[in-house]
């Protein structure tokens, strides 16, 4: 939740007249609308990629020693997560946000159905497709 209200803040002052590029309002409502245009099936899909995703990086950073081995891994599922067609509830939120705030593209209830939907896919990815199959194969 909190990742939210300071992501909130973040979009507040990125929506200052000026704060971005000018090109920046009218490509990233683009791609919001993208977000919310996809069926309810492709996002629970990408939400399920992204949850897994998420919860294999920390596992992965639980197996490391380093700093330097941490730092690259977690750069590794960024960059997984940044190209791929990936849906991780807060980070895709946060762009919708922004859209509802600048454009009259996205709705409110455009984002409330799609956090929905991408808590329901990152929690069954991470939850079931990762940590219990984790957990079986440990303790088998």
């Amino acid at each position: 939740m909190l990742n939210l209200v300071g992501g909130a803040a973040l979009i507040a002052v990125l929506t200052v007249d000026g704060a971005l590029p000018a090109a920046s309002n009218e490509a990233l409502v683009k791609v919001a609308e993208e977000i919310v245009g996809k069926g309810w099936p492709a996002t629970l899909a990408r939400a399920v990629l992204a949850g897994g995703l998420i919860t294999l990086l920390s596992y992965m950073l639980k197996a490391v020693n380093s700093v330097t081995e941490r730092i690259l891994v977690a750069y590794m599922v960024g960059v997984f997560l940044a190209l791929g067609p990936f849906d991780h509830v807060i980070v895709s939120a946060l762009h919708l946000l922004f859209a509802v705030w600048v454009s009259d593209v996205v709705t409110y209830s455009d984002m409330a159905i799609y956090i929905v939907l991408s808590t329901v896919g990152n929690l069954v990815g991470g939850l079931l497709l990762i940590t219990l199959t984790h957990t079986a194969q440990v303790k088998a």
